[in-house]
């Protein structure tokens, strides 16, 4: 049976046209059942790659968790056992010796808190001192 709507021309005609062979080329360029069913192998391959590789990044996961958490553990010890305490500790083991040898200062120790600048000595022992600029010093 003949199509009852009258014809198409000029623009609408061409349209038709355009749409009859695009749907030609869909046709044309649509995958065979051949191809369709050689896909599935490939398909099933790059399924267990992916399954694989998300195993492997959920153990990282629980790594990088497990981690996380001893660090976290380990920063709340140290803020808990009061830093101050274990510096002053520290100084106290190492004061707590007869001598105590800082060694030979390479460049200028300053000492911004200190009261008098004016250190004499006694007998037998070096005059040190204090300048107006913080370094300390003997002679």
């Amino acid at each position: 049976m003949a199509d009852p709507s009258p014809p198409r021309g000029g623009l609408e005609q061409l349209a038709d046209e355009i749409a009859r062979l695009s749907r030609r080329l869909d046709a044309l360029e649509s995958p065979s059942g051949t191809q369709q069913y050689n896909a599935v192998p490939a398909l099933q391959a790059a399924v267990a790659l992916l399954q694989e590789q998300q195993t492997t990044i959920i153990a990282q996961q629980e790594q990088i968790t497990i981690l996380v958490s001893d660090l976290d553990e380990r920063i709340t010890d140290f803020i808990d056992e009061n830093i101050d305490d274990i510096v002053a500790a520290q100084v106290a083991a190492a004061l707590a010796g007869s001598d105590i040898t800082i060694g030979q200062a390479g460049g200028t120790v300053k000492i911004p808190a200190a009261l008098t600048t004016d250190l004499t000595s006694t007998s037998g022992r070096f005059v040190a001192w204090i300048g107006g600029d913080n370094r300390i010093g003997h002679t």
